[in-house]
């Protein structure tokens, strides 16, 4: 992860390195999601089985992933694409599915 002091805040309070590249296209990155959350959760998984609006985490998951994985998938995130998830409640809303993952990403 890039140094701290490298790191600039977003309108909305999010910390983004301005260096980190973003795959260009929507689905490259949603790909790349994907792939992270896999790799970050240790899931035995196709990337591409988990659709865009799949949801994430909890008992409604189809990845049926708890707090331990999300906050793994957090951290991965953060460090892939250099956006940082603040607490609890902000993850809730972020990692709900691919997609919103994607929008924060890409909008901090």
């Amino acid at each position: 992860m890039p140094p701290l002091a490298a790191w600039t805040t977003t309108e909305t309070g999010c910390m983004v390195h301005p260096t980190e590249s973003l795959p260009s296209g929507d689905v490259e990155l949603k790909a790349e999601i994907k792939r992270v959350i896999v790799e970050a959760c240790e899931l035995d998984i196709d990337p591409a089985s988990i659709g865009d609006e799949e949801i994430l985490v909890g008992t409604d998951s189809k990845l049926v992933l708890d707090s331990l994985d999300a906050l793994q998938a957090a951290v991965a995130v953060s460090k892939r694409f250099g956006r940082r998830i603040h607490d609890g409640k902000h993850a809730r809303r972020v990692m709900r599915t691919v997609s919103t993952l994607s929008e924060f990403i890409r909008n901090g």
